[in-house]
């Protein structure tokens, strides 16, 4: 009991630290098996080009945890004969923000290809004319090769 005998001054913080706990362990699950599925997410908001990946993302694209992702950083990656096809899919996408599916290649800095599954489902925020997500898209990588 607290000084002024309040009994749920003491379980409240006890709760939410349960909670938080709870929170932490279902991220640590999610990101393994995001690892052990090569599926990665992420959200994309078009209207502030703000991106958030999650770390198997960061490893498909082969970038750093601490840079902060952009489409030219995507775009970067893709291999140049789809580069095309995905950029104006995304534009589509920015634009009328409806669900869609798509497969393309990524170009690795040491030459390989990697081949991703992309399916995002659009949401449109409240507040804003511009799809964002609110479930995490999906991007998987379904297969890599080496180019020679």
């Amino acid at each position: 009991m607290t000084p002024n005998g309040d009994e749920d001054e003491l379980i409240q913080p006890l709760h939410l630290q349960s909670r938080n706990s709870a929170r932490q362990q279902s991220v640590e699950y999610l990101a393994e098996a995001q690892r052990l599925s090569h599926t990665g997410s992420f959200a994309w908001k078009p209207d502030t080009g703000k991106i958030v990946w999650s770390q198997e993302t960061f490893r498909i694209f082969q970038y750093e945890q601490t840079t902060t992702p952009t489409i030219e950083m995507v775009l970067q990656r893709v291999h140049s004969d789809d580069a095309a096809f995905v950029q104006q899919t995304m534009k589509r996408a920015a634009q009328d923000g409806k669900d869609f599916e798509q497969e393309y290649r990524l170009l690795m800095p040491d030459g390989s290809a990697k081949y991703v599954h992309v399916v995002p489902i659009a949401k449109r925020s409240k507040r804003s004319t511009s799809p964002i997500t609110r479930n995490p898209w999906s991007l998987r990588r379904v297969g890599c090769s080496s180019l020679v």
